[in-house]
């Protein structure tokens, strides 16, 4: 059984997690210094996919 796609859903998370800006700091978990902060608050690296403040991986299908 799958989940339904609810489009209004996707568009929102997309909006809460769009860059604001790219700053100065590397990521604990690659190293990269391609970490965003976005709309949402939140330091999310562009590379690897880590949230700093979640101590996890996002990875969401819209995310290229």
């Amino acid at each position: 059984m799958s989940i339904p796609w609810d489009q209004d859903k996707e568009f929102e998370e997309m909006e809460v997690w769009a860059n604001v800006k790219y700053i100065a700091v590397a990521c604990p978990k690659c190293g990269r210094q391609r970490v965003e902060l976005c709309a949402n608050g939140k330091h999310w690296c562009e590379k690897c996919n880590w949230v700093i403040q979640d101590h996890r991986y996002f990875n969401p299908h819209w995310r290229i």
